[in-house]
This record gives C-alpha cells, structure tokens and sequence, in this order.
C-alpha cells in the first residue's frame, strides 16, 4: 500500500493554509518565507483628553477650561515624515455618528499643536475650547486619514482609532457652587482630576480655573484657591470678671 507524500498529507496541508491566512493590513513575507501574510495596522489614543478611564470619560467643563493631550500611538504603521496641525485638527474633527457634535464644530478651528515623541508616536495637544457647551454627552470616533500615514502613498484607506473620546455634559465646578469647601474641595490631588475649581467670594459661587483666565462677567472680584477661615472666638474668662476699677 502507498502512504500519501507529506506534501499532500492532511497536516502539510493545513499548514500551508495557516502560512496563507491574512490578518489585515501591510504585506509582509510568513516566517517561512514562501507565503505573503498581512500584519494588522492599529492606532490607539491616550491622555487625560480620555478621562481617568473609560468608565469616568472627560467632562465638557474640562475641555472648555484647559488643554489637554491626546497621544496616538501606531502599531504596524509611521506617520507621514511631515504632518501639518491643520491636517490632525481636522482629523480630530471625528467621522461618523453625528457630524453636527460640538466638539466637530470646534476642533478644525483650534489651535490644535503636535510633537513627533518617534515615527509612530505622536503627542497631541488640544487648547482650551472655551465655546464648548453640551447638554447630552458625545462621542468622537477619530480616523487618520492615508496622509497622515507614511503608507498613504499606497494604501488610500483611514485608520480608525480606539477607544472613541467620550464627553460628559457635566460641570462639576459649577454645580459645587453651594459652598466654599465644598467647590475647592473638588482639587484635592487623590482625585486625580483633569481640571480645578476656584472660589469667587464676592458672587458666592464656583466656577472651574481657566487658560485664558476669569473674566469679570464670570466673578465681579477675585478669585481664591483657599477657603477664608473665620475668627476664632475670645473663651469666656472663667474668672467671670471684666475690666473695672479697683477701690481706693
């Protein structure tokens, strides 16, 4: 009886498909040289633009107070050797969902800076968008588009990037405008808070610390960092006398 060659042996052939099978993104040779397989392009952010995690995303009172940075880090996949602000400020912009969101309206026209920390690595930064108001929270899915890319000259397709930025309708200065300790309260540094508070004495109430500073239609007098603390009251003397005269 004839056993079948190893190269028509079930196994040889269930590793020549294994050595064929595409995983998405640039052509590279398999390890055994014979067989072209593709690697799988990823971008993915980070940065206190996210929040502290995923379960506790950015609030709009922070973003329309400070800049923040966004890190977008490329795997299988450089940037483009020349990257313009312009470009990434309207790629920041998001795709998709609802392109009426605030933040899409804004971003394009930012100030928005980058730095180059390597070829598949760049830091970010997004100033203050002081317009920025939301009533419901929004998400921004980013996509790079094959410009940004040093692969766009042959492949025309966007990278998507993970995770989407997610922005709470929540003014947490504001709404501590109930007290003094209650609104500084909200800088203590465990909470690891991507913005702070200030107090403003003269109208009573708090308002979150800004880049471009507090305008006077936002507190008629200064702002303080520290609650004022009261007087201590004289203790009784507990001889229960007073300031008179002695006998002569």
């Amino acid at each position: 009886m004839t056993m079948p060659s190893a190269m028509h042996s079930p196994w040889a052939l269930a590793l020549t498909v294994l050595g064929a099978v595409a995983v998405g993104g640039a052509s590279r040779t398999s390890d055994n040289g014979t067989k072209p397989y593709t690697e799988v392009r990823k971008a993915t952010l980070s940065g206190k633009l996210l929040g502290a995690d995923q379960g506790h995303p950015i609030s709009a009172e922070a973003v329309a107070s400070t800049r923040h940075e966004l890190r977008i880090h490329l795997a299988n996949e450089s940037f483009a050797p020349y990257i313009s602000d312009q470009d990434l400020a309207v790629a920041l912009a998001g795709i998709g969902g609802d392109k009426q969101t605030v933040w899409a309206q804004l971003v394009p026209k930012a100030s928005v800076s980058h730095t180059r920390v390597d070829n598949s690595t760049l830091a970010v930064t997004v100033p203050q968008l002081r317009d920025y108001y939301i009533d419901t929270e929004e998400h921004i899915r980013i996509a790079l588009p094959p410009a940004l890319l040093a692969s766009g000259a042959t492949n025309d397709q966007p990278l998507t990037a993970t995770p989407d930025i997610r922005i709470r309708a929540d003014y947490p200065c504001i709404d501590r405008s109930d007290k003094c300790s209650r609104c500084l309260d909200y800088n203590a540094p465990e909470h690891n808070h991507s913005h702070a508070c200030v107090w403003c004495p003269t109208d009573e109430h708090c308002l979150p610390i800004q880049d471009s500073g507090t305008t006077s239609a936002q507190c008629s007098g200064a702002t303080i960092e520290e609650c004022p603390t009261k007087p201590e009251t004289p203790p009784d003397d507990p001889s229960g006398g007073g300031a008179g005269g002695g006998g002569g």
